[in-house]
């Protein structure tokens, strides 16, 4: 997956990856008329994410934060960059804004970082946390002005209740979100799915519909592997196989411990072991077992993590 911040001389944005380390990957999209912030990434790295955004900057101003969902390594820089670049209005959904509001929620966001941190052998933040807000909440249908072009607001549940997608008909670009999947190389995407399967293959299939030109995603930046179309068709057929695995494996008698083992060896070892920590890939795919089983079978397993 490569990155490419000198876009051809007839488009009227860049896109420019300015995240501090990989994990918590941010990306500046640039117009002539205003400029936005696509996630934050992690909130112990936010001081060297907000010098990367003022070196691409330079004398213009930063318009928008705009978070595609409220996890910890998307959402968390937030409040450090709202201090460096008050001027920026941030952008979320309803949901997104409930998830901010919970002291709990900002606890366990704080947990998880401090665990990140230690993993690049890092001081944890303290109370970077403080001040995570959302100044104006969007839902599908909103458009978010640039002022040459627009973006369109998509919500795509089933990654979270939060998720969000951003189009601009006007350009063919797709800001994706994780519900939409992850591309792995060689024709391997990760399913995004959460807190639904079939919300996930509805909310793929509504973007599909869109057809868009280019594609950014995030962790992964400006997709450049093939055409978009190609990318959510596997999106669909990994989503799709995942579920017939975990399906099949638990009807064969395997534990929830087993089946997210064969989880692991798919993605994990793959390439998201360099980037997450273990503990959040694993309480991912516990959550994720778990609600294909209850989804799909009416199966309801033990609420605690299988790790």
């Amino acid at each position: 997956m490569g990155l490419n911040s000198n876009l051809s001389s007839e488009k009227t944005y860049r896109i420019c990856p300015v995240g501090a380390i990989p994990g918590g990957e941010a990306y500046l999209l640039l117009t002539p008329g205003r400029q936005a912030l696509i996630d934050t990434g992690y909130s112990f790295c936010a001081p060297e994410l907000a010098r990367n955004i003022r070196t691409q900057l330079g004398n213009q101003r930063l318009d928008y934060i705009i978070l595609t969902h409220s996890h910890y390594d998307h959402a968390s820089g937030c409040p450090v960059c709202c201090r460096q670049f008050p001027e920026a209005v941030v952008i979320a959904g309803k949901k997104a804004a409930q998830v901010f509001a919970k002291p709990s929620a900002r606890a366990a966001m704080a947990r998880m970082n401090a665990h990140a941190a230690a993993r690049l052998g890092l001081e944890p933040d303290g109370d970077r946390l403080e001040g995570l807000r959302v100044d104006r909440i969007v839902e599908e249908g909103d458009r978010i002005d640039f002022g040459d072009f627009s973006l369109a607001v998509y919500e795509t549940p089933g990654h979270t209740k939060c998720s969000l997608a951003f189009f601009s008909p006007e350009n063919g670009l797709l800001i994706s979100s994780e519900t939409l999947g992850l591309p792995m190389g060689k024709g391997l995407n990760k399913p995004g799915y959460l807190i639904g399967y079939q919300m996930t293959i509805d909310s793929i299939r509504k973007i599909q519909a869109l057809q868009p030109e280019e594609l950014l995603i995030p962790h992964n930046g400006l997709y450049q592997e093939e055409e978009p179309g190609a990318f959510l068709e596997q999106s669909l057929f990994w989503a799709e196989r995942i579920k017939d695995m975990v399906v099949e494996r638990y009807q064969q008698g395997a534990s929830q411990e087993d089946i997210v083992r064969s989880f692991q060896d798919i993605y994990f070892y793959q390439k998201i072991g360099r980037v997450q920590i273990e503990e959040a890939f694993l309480l991912n795919a516990s959550i994720m077992v778990r609600m294909l089983l209850k989804e799909c079978l009416g199966v309801t397993l033990d609420s605690k993590p299988a790790f």
